[in-house]
């Protein structure tokens, strides 16, 4: 499969994608824009169409684009905080019942969250 980069930037209601030796199209939403992207390098070279996979790079106003990172970089480092987290409940639930002997339901209340989190821990 050859991969095409198509590079997508907004022009008013449309998206005006460019693909770089082949020409431009336009779409009125990025799926849209991406297929037309494929059609139109299908029909400039010939390729079969189950041959390519287009790239979309949305192109954006500079601030706006360090603005989406910025975004993305914070969910990416909350998914890790949330790893971090639940591997740390983990390890106190078994602790808890393991080392200390509490229940279950004892478990639950002095990690405040319900008996059957606490289960779903333990079985983790």
């Amino acid at each position: 499969m050859t991969m095409v980069v198509a590079t997508a930037t907004r022009e008013g209601r449309w998206w005006v994608v460019e693909i770089e030796g082949v020409g431009v199209t336009q779409g009125r939403n990025l799926a849209e824009a991406r297929s037309m992207a494929a059609d139109l390098v299908v029909v400039m070279t010939g390729a079969a169409e189950d041959a390519i996979e287009i790239e979309l790079e949305v192109e954006l106003e500079p601030e706006l684009a360090r603005e989406i990172a910025a975004a993305k970089a914070a969910v990416a480092d909350l998914a890790v905080r949330q790893q971090e987290a639940a591997a740390a409940s983990r390890q106190a639930a078994r602790d808890l019942v393991e080392q200390v002997g509490v229940s279950g339901r004892d478990a639950a209340v002095i990690l405040g969250v319900s008996a059957q989190r606490v289960s779903q821990l333990l079985a983790g």
